[in-house]
């Protein structure tokens, strides 16, 4: 998916923000602080339109879950990544969670047929602390089955044009940026059965966070002769800004992103 690609099809995505504004996500996990995160999806106005975002790992798409409406209909979007293609955008009807075994499912339907599932771990049986964002580790559409990147303690996790972007909390409060990109494509590591994710491309530590003066957060970056810097505005469109050396810095925005506050 080009960085362009949020002013390629935005009426699209505007169909997956449309029914999903302030109702909040049905019952069936513990609170967490992952209550806290919201999800934006790069359209006009930027408002946090989400339920989660999965970022993909055994597949080359990243599929965004609306928050299901009073009628318990929810848009999800399914995106290619490294493409310019439109978002397949599709209704569904969520129903009541399942819960059992640490283990909480969500059936979809469409047409009332059973039309997949969302799955999501219970943050009582890991450190739920360090659960900061929606702990949905797969789902299911129609036959297609997606996994998904999650990672304790995590502050953003977004998917841009060539590369998935992760910023995680340390224990002591610094921040560790690290990218995956696409054409990488290295297998999925578990490193303690909960947490998924794929090996890095880049991986810096030590990071700060900062306000913009504008409302909005920075997250600053630096190793290695290079530093990178993720935007994150108030209302507008966010990005990481990447510099090598003394070079001109580029900036490539984030076409989705769920943000965890402090």
């Amino acid at each position: 998916m080009k960085a362009g690609f949020a002013s390629v099809a935005p009426a699209a995505l505007l169909t997956l923000a449309a029914p999903m504004t302030a109702v909040s996500a049905p019952p069936g996990l513990p609170a967490s602080p992952a209550d806290r995160s919201v999800t934006h999806v790069a359209v006009i106005g930027m408002e946090p339109v989400g339920w989660f975002l999965c970022d993909v790992l055994n597949a080359p798409a990243a599929v965004i879950v609306g928050r299901p409406g009073i009628d318990g209909k929810a848009s999800i979007a399914v995106l290619l990544k490294g493409s310019d293609a439109p978002p397949v955008v599709k209704m569904y009807d969520v129903g009541r969670p399942d819960p059992g075994a640490g283990q909480v499912h969500w059936p979809l339907g469409r047409g009332g047929t059973v039309a997949g599932d969302l799955h999501a771990f219970s943050p009582g049986m890991y450190d739920a602390a360090a659960v900061t964002t929606p702990p949905f580790i797969s789902l299911r559409l129609a036959t297609t089955d997606y996994r998904c990147r999650w990672l304790a303690r995590t502050r953003l996790i977004a998917f841009a044009g060539k590369r998935s972007v992760v910023v995680r909390a340390g224990r002591g409060g610094a921040l560790t940026y690290e990218s995956f990109d696409y054409a990488a494509n290295p297998p999925i590591v578990r490193p303690d059965g909960v947490q998924q994710t794929t090996r890095a491309t880049v991986r810096a530590e030590g990071g700060i966070e900062a306000g913009d003066g504008k409302g909005g957060t920075l997250m600053r970056f630096a190793g290695g002769g290079r530093s990178w810097t993720v935007h994150l505005p108030a209302r507008g469109q966010a990005f990481v800004e990447a510099r090598r050396g003394n070079a001109p810095p580029t900036r490539e925005p984030l076409i989705a992103w769920t943000f965890a506050p402090r």
